[in-house]
């Protein structure tokens, strides 16, 4: 699918991989619009540059969203809950706003969705999977990204197979808030990391998949999968190691969460999310995430159908993102 991005709708502008696509998709001269739940400095700062922004509040979608989508020759779908009080909210967040989208489109619209490596599941045996592998997902999160998916090609069968899904490894990079955690936690003298610390991860920089994403709309195959991650991986020790170099931190004291007492205190955390409505750190489905060897991915197909490398190296991406965190005060 040859295509040049003229005119595109982008969800989840007010997120970590969705506000770093704006930037790149106005800096190509793209007309950019931008659907969100609410106005915050970052989407005011894009709408000087230029992007439009169309508002629906609360839960529903409304006419923000059509509006957002009327003129669009391409859709992408960032949105996404990664965390949840439960399985229900996973999939009103992340399946029945994909439907909603999907319903409102027409068969000359491009769809792309953003999944995660989480709708394939683990890598047993520590093996990368790729995209011939039959998902498996483990928790809620994944689960209701497989099922967007779902939805996704459903809709793909009846419009000329016009979508496209990319299923990102762990992505970081600044302004990411969950690895953001560790990088803290070890400016500060302690490396915290879940079960022994040698679960291994394929990693993205969030600039490799800025660039993935652009390749994709421009020259994706219609109603493909691709995996998208980096050319390296590493343990949660070996990124711990990384992390404690790009600070510039002498001695860090390295703990590790066992598993068997995570259980217990992620029953203790989700209690205390259902007090307070807001989810917790810690939760049965990151447990289940914890009891797994490896969560591993390829990224042949995407590099033969697409052209596309990942160009920074893992030590690279960690001194820059340790540097954003050190300019911008968050460590």
């Amino acid at each position: 699918m040859e295509a040049h991005l003229k005119t595109v709708t982008l969800t989840g502008a007010t997120g970590f991989i969705g506000s770093h696509l704006a930037r790149a998709l106005i800096d190509r001269g793209v007309a950019l619009h931008l659907w969100v739940r609410r106005s915050t400095p970052l989407i005011r700062a894009l709408k000087q540059r230029g992007a439009a922004v169309h508002i629906d509040t609360g839960r529903e979608t409304g006419p923000g969203l059509r509006r957002a989508l009327e003129k669009a020759d391409a859709v992408i779908h960032c949105a996404a809950a990664t965390k949840a009080l439960n399985r229900r909210s996973f999939f009103d967040s992340n399946v029945t706003l994909t439907e909603r989208i999907l319903s409102r489109l027409d068969r000359h619209q491009t769809f792309l969705l953003i999944s995660s490596q989480a709708a394939a599941g683990p890598s047993p045996g520590g093996i990368p999977v790729d995209e011939t592998v039959r998902p498996a997902p483990v928790n809620g999160y994944g689960w209701s990204k497989r099922l967007a998916e779902w939805k996704t090609r459903a809709w793909a069968h009846d419009n000329d197979l016009n979508c496209l899904i990319l299923r990102p490894s762990a992505v970081y990079g600044p302004g990411e808030k969950d690895f953001y955690r560790l990088f803290k936690s070890i400016q500060n003298g302690v490396a915290l990391l879940p079960g022994n610390g040698r679960q291994r991860l394929s990693l993205l920089h969030v600039d490799d998949l800025v660039q993935a994403i652009l390749a994709a709309m421009e020259r994706g195959r219609r109603g493909e999968t691709y995996f998208v991650t980096g050319e390296e991986t590493a343990s949660w020790l070996e990124l711990a190691s990384l992390i404690q170099a790009a600070l510039s931190k002498d001695r860090v004291l390295t703990l590790r969460g066992a598993v068997p007492l995570a259980l217990p205190a992620a029953f203790f955390s989700e209690a205390l999310s259902r007090l307070t409505g807001k989810p917790g750190l810690l939760c049965r489905d990151k447990v289940a995430e914890m009891r797994q060897e490896a969560w591993l991915c390829s990224n042949r197909k995407i590099k033969e159908h697409l052209v596309w490398r990942p160009r920074v190296s893992l030590r690279e991406g960690v001194e820059q993102t340790a540097a954003w965190y050190v300019r911008e005060g968050w460590i």
